[in-house]
């Protein structure tokens, strides 16, 4: 179904905007910065009118620069008491260019109110939204539950967990939602477009470093817009579990 809300630009952001964002962004670097973000950010008064021109330039014109496109993937163990010659217990986390996240962020402050005015993520999403966390998510469920006991029904709960979620994701089919389902067209569906296609990655351990591998599904962990994006992703999941629930319990109904 198509969405009747409609983002098809970016706005400019200023010289004051984007100081003040740089300002916040963590100065941690990785071997794809040619200039330390400390010095970027000491230096901004003299580099801040160039970092705005490909900032601007990248928004108005609906794509990415290749050379910010490519990842630094560092395997990190999940928890320290897992054994570390188990690849399953390791997660990939993606260093970005730290201009490519200075990029990364003037998007995510553009398309979250956008997202949040018009309703676009499920009532029941708990997961990457503002002043929400597991504890909301077990308030709903808990809540529930209760309800349920005090009204003498049996409730069901079922519990799915997704491995490698992010590494999953299929950039067609979200394209696809972007356009149909959230209501990007136009200039910011060419910026997803352009920021999803044509990625790249190396790993590093230990101080050794792969060759280069294009990325032809997943999104960087790593990166502020991958949470959301995700979020978007799996948008139809309420619909298609409600109308599951509800063909069940009618089944349920007409048996004798």
């Amino acid at each position: 179904m198509l969405s009747s809300c409609i983002f098809d630009s970016f706005d400019h952001v200023s010289l004051t905007f984007l100081a003040n964002l740089v300002k916040h962004i963590k100065s941690s670097s990785t071997s794809l910065d040619a200039v330390p973000p400390w010095f970027l950010k000491s230096g901004f008064k003299t580099m801040g009118p160039s970092i705005l021109s490909i900032v601007n330039s990248s928004l108005s014109n609906g794509s990415v620069p290749s050379c910010l496109k490519h990842a630094v993937v560092s395997p990190l163990l999940k928890k320290p008491s897992l054994a570390a010659t188990e690849l399953i217990n390791f997660r990939p986390i993606s260093k970005l260019p730290f201009l490519s996240k200075v990029i990364e962020k003037v998007v995510f402050s553009q398309i979250t109110p956008f997202l949040s005015i018009n309703a676009l993520l499920d009532e029941f999403q708990s997961g990457f939204r503002a002043g929400h966390s597991t504890e909301t998510a077990l308030v709903k469920v808990l809540n529930d539950l209760f309800l349920a006991s005090d009204s003498g029904r049996a409730v069901v709960l079922i519990m799915l967990d997704l491995s490698a979620a992010f590494d999953t994701v299929d950039h067609s089919i979200l394209l696809k939602r972007l356009e149909c389902e959230v209501g990007f067209r136009g200039t910011a569906l060419k910026w997803f477009h352009s920021y999803l296609k044509d990625r790249t990655f190396s790993v590093n351990f230990a101080n050794v470093s792969s060759s280069v591998v294009p990325l032809k599904y997943g999104l960087p962990q790593g990166s502020i817009l991958s949470p959301i994006l995700f979020s978007l992703y799996m948008r139809p999941l309420g619909s298609i579990s409600l109308s599951v629930v509800q063909e069940w319990l009618n089944m349920w109904l007409l048996m004798p």
